[in-house]
């Protein structure tokens, strides 16, 4: 019977203090403070369990600008903008005489017209999961590639060295190698094949 009564009065005090935890003491407060939480253990499990939530989360968006898909596409995989902080486009896009050991100059009214764009839809502008989850531990220090992110970084830290020597990969920059959706904007874990 004693133990009866502890339950109860347990169950009680949880069931006040809930409410005092969320934003009033209705059961309107109540039920939001529920959903902050399972948005929270949503997040959780999204980075833990193979993107279990990502179709409810704002996705990247493929890249929309004609002009810097055929200049900068013509090389490599035109990444999306959302990739990268706008500090980082910016060092990009000044440094293109000396683009990762190669010259990447072009006209410079069409280089305006790409760098507009990529600040106008970089990173720290973006609502996407991805994004913000890339910027998470950025500290400002504007790294030039994607694979800089501390978040990349962790993301693929189980990968070996010697898997990126292989032909149909190569490097960290062949994101379309192992992300079959890459070029739509899609990095979830359900649509990685690493090729062999």
């Amino acid at each position: 019977m004693q133990r009866i009564v502890i339950l109860v009065v347990i169950g009680l005090t949880l069931f006040i203090s809930i409410p005092l935890l969320a934003d009033d003491h209705s059961t309107e407060g109540l039920f939001s403070f529920l959903e902050r939480e399972n948005d929270h253990e949503k997040e959780e499990h999204s980075e833990k369990d193979g993107n279990r939530f990502y179709k409810s989360q704002k996705k990247i968006s493929g890249v929309s600008n004609e002009l810097y898909k055929e200049e900068c596409g013509s090389c490599h995989m035109a990444y999306q903008p959302e990739l990268l902080p706008e500090e980082s486009w910016v060092k990009v896009m000044k440094g293109l005489s000396e683009h990762f050991g190669d010259s990447a100059e072009f006209d410079a009214k069409d280089a305006q017209s790409i760098l507009k764009y990529l600040k106008e839809n970089s990173a720290d502008k973006s609502e996407a999961a991805v994004s913000k989850k890339l910027l998470r531990r950025y500290k400002g220090n504007a790294p030039l590639r994607i694979s800089q992110l501390p978040y990349f970084i962790h993301e693929h830290d189980e990968i070996r060295a010697n898997v990126l020597k292989r032909p149909k990969i190569k490097s960290w920059a062949n994101c379309a190698a192992c992300h079959r959706m890459a070029l739509q904007g899609d990095y979830s874990e359900r649509n990685i094949k690493i090729p062999r």
